[in-house]
């Protein structure tokens, strides 16, 4: 037998559940309790109706006699007083009984002479019910309209995370990170894609000021599922950073951003290139981020040269402050600071921004163009 609409707003019972509900069915329990019937369907009892079959005993059966408003109250009241759902899996369960309380609305409407709202007899969705049907679904079940909207948001991009959530079986918060988790080895792949189809050109002319922050390898190459500092773009080995033909000019400054974990390699990487430090930046960050033995608040940019470049030195430090914000993400003071400091042709290597007077290079150069 079918299962009316209303009662498949709520979950089945898991496995465990409804092998207890057997086993009480066969030492007699339950199973006198009538399976409601409306309208041709299962109303109420789908698990006693199941259990019934399993064990090989007789279910009884009772029709309901009411309103369709009186069915759906029913069918309601009885499931969410049943069982203790949690607040992820009522946000499910109210986002599926939204349409119905649309519908239902439109059909209260339409037989009292239109929406008194909007004064129209005839509109498929009224006024009335397009800002109101959620608030009402998320009030009748307890549901928070705010968990409903990202309930929404998670079955739009996965309905079967959003089915694993009306279950019981995974958290609302689990199942969003693991879209984001899917969402960003999918974008990994297709940058990854990119790099191997030489999709893009090095850089044509030399330039006198570059900027280069690399992909170092922090070994969570294209990893969706790894740790939470994973980069969200593929790493390069230290070799292939070391073979990056830079197109600097015979007299031209070099920034390279590094880390605590690659400094060392920085100054190696430096003498590949030909180049010589000069100074170190420190960008002081607003707040703390992560870290293996120290909560890291800070990132370095160290100052290079090659041949006899040009500075415009005013009361420029070695201090930069500026706000943390997405990964790999560097601070505009940054570059505000360079342009203070340094004239000429300038080349941001991995960039992953536009901006005006710089010529941007990488497979993701507008990943943060407001």
């Amino acid at each position: 037998m079918e299962y009316h609409e209303y009662a498949n707003l709520f979950p089945m019972m898991n496995e465990k559940e409804f092998e207890d509900l057997c086993s009480s069915i066969s030492r007699g329990y339950h199973a006198q309790n009538p399976i409601i019937i409306y309208q041709g369907k299962i109303l109420d009892g789908r698990n006693r109706q199941r259990a019934c079959e399993r064990v090989n005993v007789l279910a009884m059966y009772s029709e309901f006699v009411g309103t369709d408003d009186e069915a759906f109250e029913y069918a309601k009241d009885n499931n969410l007083t049943r069982k203790h759902w949690t607040a992820d899996q009522l946000a499910m369960i109210a986002l599926e009984l939204e349409p119905i309380e649309a519908e239902r609305a439109r059909q209260r409407m339409s037989a009292g002479g239109g929406d008194k709202t909007s004064g129209s007899a005839d509109q498929h969705y009224p006024v009335e019910d397009k800002g109101k049907a959620a608030e009402k679904a998320a009030k009748k079940t307890g549901a928070s309209v705010r968990k409903v909207q990202r309930a929404k948001a998670l079955k739009k991009k996965s309905a079967k995370l959003a089915e694993e959530v009306k279950a019981g079986n995974k958290s609302l918060v689990d199942a969003e990170k693991e879209v984001k988790k899917e969402e960003r080895k999918e974008y990994i792949e297709k940058q990854v894609e990119e790099i191997q189809s030489n999709k893009f050109q090095p850089p044509t002319g030399l330039f006198d000021v570059i900027v280069v922050d690399p992909p170092w390898p922090y070994d969570t190459k294209y990893d969706p599922n790894g740790r939470r500092a994973a980069n969200p773009y593929p790493e390069m080995s230290l070799d292939e950073i070391q073979s990056i033909n830079l197109p600097a000019s015979n007299d031209c400054i070099l920034w390279l951003w590094t880390t605590h974990k690659f400094m060392r390699h920085s100054f190696d990487l430096l003498d590949q290139w030909g180049f010589r430090d000069v100074a170190i930046v420190t960008w002081v960050k607003d707040r703390m981020g992560l870290g293996s033995w120290l909560r890291s608040q800070s990132e370095f940019c160290i100052m290079a040269v090659k041949g006899s470049p040009k500075v415009n030195l005013t009361n420029q430090t070695t201090i930069i402050n500026g706000a943390l914000r997405e990964h790999s993400r560097k601070p505009d003071e940054f570059y505000s600071f360079v342009d203070s400091l340094c004239v000429g042709y300038k080349l941001d290597w991995f960039s992953r921004q536009q901006r005006d007077g710089w010529v941007s290079f990488g497979n993701d150069t507008e990943k943060f163009n407001e």
